[in-house]
């Protein structure tokens, strides 16, 4: 009898080939259909991003240069602009979708009635702002500001910083004589001795006291006033593109992270893109910041304080502080990282 577990080897041979060439075929098959679609590029979304030029873009520095943009889809184009005003001009007059600033260029266009909406805040410092006196003018103090003249650029956080610094130290505002100014113009002033004393921040503020040295004296905030950086888009904007909101704040939540775990690589990318030398002097400035997505109870509560001072020095026509509740799209960021939403607010309706 023959044993029924003895086949021909050729015949085996030619069964595993037939099998093996079947799984092939379907494995070339699922890869043509299935995995081409995996890997095929996403479609691309222009956006114009107005940046204020700061520092404090660092998230938005790196989310472009290691492409965390292009990994959400977005087609990102940074247009760089001296202050976060500036840009927040930019914004308003439709050249850009979104813009990077300080709150205090928010607060004075939402006081207004300008239809913005704060996506959500990418950086805080409490050590940014400063004070910049000549010495020769008798500026020795904080105190000795009085009757001086000083240099701002209205409507900027350094507006508001000068005005908490006056009144920490019990200097009434109408005891100084504020000399609105562009921020490149102030060192040439205070050197000329057009001005007494400028309000600007890092590292504006540093190149000033660095290269006058021995002439001036430098007043920080020392805990008196802690400058956030916003992104800040029209309402129509923002509403109607939610998905496009979330890709931003994904993208700068990779930043984020990014930042954190290569901080060397990450000033890198803010030297070459601010033209500065990566070097003791950017590690220095670095420090002073604080990267991370949120939109916290402090920045509602600073722009109704902010508010309140533009009312009380009758900046504005109005006597009653905005609700700023409707300045925030919650959604985003909610989205992305809900623990760093802390400002109590109603649920959006869908």
């Amino acid at each position: 009898m023959k044993n029924e577990g003895n086949q021909n080897p050729k015949g085996k041979r030619l069964s595993l080939l037939i099998a093996a060439i079947v799984v092939i075929g379907a494995l070339i098959t699922a890869g043509y259909f299935g995995l081409f679609q995996i890997h095929s590029p996403k479609p691309t979304e222009k956006l114009t991003i107005a940046d204020g030029g700061s520092m404090h873009s660092a998230p938005l520095y790196v989310a472009f240069e290691k492409g965390f943009f292009k990994d959400e889809g977005l087609d990102v184009n940074v247009e760089p602009f001296l202050t976060g005003k500036i840009a927040l001009d930019a914004v308003l007059g439709g050249k850009a979708h979104i813009a990077t600033a300080a709150e205090t260029p928010i607060m004075f266009e939402f006081s207004k009635g300008k239809r913005i909406l704060n996506i959500g805040t990418i950086s805080d410092s409490l050590w940014i702002n400063m004070v910049i006196g000549k010495k020769d003018r008798g500026i020795e103090t904080p105190k000795d500001l009085e009757g001086k003249r000083i240099a701002v650029s209205k409507g900027t956080s350094g507006e508001f910083f000068l005005d908490a610094m006056l009144i920490f130290h019990k200097i009434p505002r109408e005891k100084v004589t504020i000399i609105g100014m562009a921020l490149d113009k102030m060192k040439e002033s205070l050197v000329k001795g057009n001005v007494d004393a400028v309000s600007t921040w890092t590292p504006y503020a540093d190149n000033i006291a660095e290269e006058l040295r021995q002439q001036v004296v430098s007043f920080s905030g020392q805990g008196i006033y802690k400058l956030t950086w916003n992104l800040v888009g029209m309402q129509e904007f923002i509403r109607k593109n939610p998905a496009t909101v979330i890709k931003i704040l994904r993208a700068c939540l990779k930043s984020e992270a990014f930042i954190r775990e290569y901080p060397e690589e990450s000033r890198r990318i803010l030297a070459g893109r601010l033209n500065m030398e990566d070097g003791p002097k950017l590690i220095q400035y670095w420090n002073r910041y604080n990267f991370g997505l949120s939109l916290s109870t402090n920045l509602l509560l600073n722009l109704e304080d902010q508010a309140r001072w533009e009312i009380r020095n009758k900046m504005i026509d109005r006597t009653t502080v905005p609700n700023f509740l409707d300045s925030f799209y919650f959604d985003g960021l909610k989205a992305v990282k809900p623990e760093a939403v802390t400002i109590v607010h109603k649920e959006e309706k869908p």
